[in-house]
């Protein structure tokens, strides 16, 4: 979220917590300012039992300055349901149109479809 912890790293984090093959899509929100904190959050539609749906999960990851100002990272990871796999961008960008957000607080949009190749490349795409 600052110059400090580019979207890789958190995409890097999260890989750590949600295997990369259960990970078919996810939207990357930019970083916001939340109190002392840098808040960024990502949407994840992981895979299901049901080839016709997607999990939805929520990642927020947030940078404080700890001791000597070093940056210290957060992840908050939230299930919160499956939905039909064709309707996830519909919820994504209606939470875009509810939070009344300008156009460049769009997400990016990547996606994965469980393939380490994509996504080396999405997390390369990111540093560049």
């Amino acid at each position: 979220p600052d110059e400090t912890t580019p979207p890789a790293s958190l995409l890097e984090a999260l890989a750590r917590t949600i295997p990369i093959a259960d990970i078919d899509e996810l939207w990357l929100f930019p970083p916001r300012r939340v109190g002392a904190a840098d808040s960024t959050v990502v949407v994840v539609a992981a895979f299901d039992d049901d080839p016709a749906r997607r999990r939805v999960l929520t990642a927020r990851f947030s940078v404080t300055r700890g001791a000597k100002g070093q940056p210290v990272l957060q992840q908050d990871l939230a299930e919160h349901g499956a939905a039909p796999a064709d309707r996830i961008p519909r919820l994504v960008d209606g939470v875009l149109r509810r939070l009344d957000e300008p156009a460049d607080a769009a997400p990016v949009h990547l996606r994965v479809g469980g393939s380490e190749e994509r996504w080396a490349q999405a997390v390369a795409g990111l540093d560049g």
